[in-house]
């Protein structure tokens, strides 16, 4: 599953938001940074005993310190969306199982 193409998806379908992936897990919209993922998982006798995944996505942002503004950027900033947090979590969750069932 990758996660970069199902968070571009949900932001597609569900806010009419259209990103860019910079391989391998950032997120990226005219060439600057929205967020990133960091995976790591913990094999044991060759199988995942865990997976532990990081997502950073500057949603609601709307001031970025001085080094930052040429590089970073929001959904805010460029969209004028405001994201709810927890709802966008819901729907990352329904959307990652969907495509975890894929494999199985």
């Amino acid at each position: 599953v990758q996660i970069a193409k199902t968070i571009c998806k949900i932001l597609k379908d569900n806010y009419k938001i259209e990103i860019q992936i910079k391989e391998p897990n950032d997120l990226y919209y005219k060439g600057k940074k929205l967020g990133g993922i960091l995976t790591q998982t913990k094999v044991l006798f060759g199988k995942v005993n865990h997976l532990v995944v990081g997502i950073g996505i500057n949603t609601n942002k709307k001031e970025f310190t001085k080094e930052l503004e040429t590089i970073a950027t929001s959904i805010y900033n460029e969209f004028k969306v405001i994201i709810d947090t927890q709802k966008f979590i819901i729907e990352f969750c329904n959307e990652f199982e969907k495509e975890l069932l894929k494999l199985l």
